[in-house]
């Protein structure tokens, strides 16, 4: 866990009700209470859930209402910790697809409560972080494609090298102040209005 994590924790986490106006309500604002969660918000809709979330730097949802309206909390993509307070054991596993990270009953004590929606947290704080890294990592690859094919267009048309036609692109990138991904997609762009049929560019002396 990060220092920044650890930090977190420290505070009370921050918590927003989804209310589909189910029999829970009341039974999850006062878990939030006497789990020491600082409610900051509840609202009947998911569009006004997210934005509660964004505004309000929530780090927990906790759901109220049936299966269908629980279903709608996939709008909030796992970007935030998510809490289900079924009305009683038989009925939570109704709510077993809903993309919650943890369903509960009412009986669930509010020291469990607390300890629960921390780690929640922490789980969604895990899941953002490999989801950034996947995204990054997809991104790095996406932009070596780009790259090798820009230095396979300077090639071709200058007749270098491929550590000379990556010296070229790496010179502009940093005469240019422009990320490498940038100078590789213009290459290419210029190759297709030039086309393939055009005669290649002689090399620098």
């Amino acid at each position: 866990m990060t220092n920044g994590e650890e930090t977190t924790f420290m505070r009370p986490l921050r918590v927003v009700i989804a209310d589909g106006g189910g029999t829970t309500r009341a039974v999850l604002l006062g878990l939030a209470n006497d789990s020491g969660f600082e409610l900051v918000g509840e609202a009947p809709t998911w569009d006004a859930v997210v934005e509660l979330v964004s505004s309000r730097a929530a780090d927990l949802v906790l759901v109220s209402g049936g299966p269908d309206f629980a279903q709608g909390l996939s709008v909030l993509a796992g970007e935030v910790a998510t809490a289900i307070l079924a009305p009683d054991a038989q009925s939570a596993k109704e709510f077993a697809d809903c993309g919650a990270f943890v369903v509960l009953t009412p009986a669930v004590e509010p020291e469990v409560m607390a300890a629960i929606g921390t780690s929640a947290v922490a789980r969604a704080g895990d899941l953002r972080a490999a989801r950034q890294e996947a995204e990054n990592l997809r991104g790095m690859l996406e932009t070596r494609k780009v790259v090798e094919r820009a230095k396979g267009v300077l090639m071709r048309r200058l007749g270098v090298s491929e550590d000379a036609a990556y010296r070229r692109m790496q010179k502009a990138s940093q005469d240019e102040n422009r990320k490498m991904r940038e100078i590789a997609e213009s290459i290419l762009s210029a190759e297709r209005l030039y086309g393939d049929g055009d005669q290649p560019l002689q090399p620098d002396a």
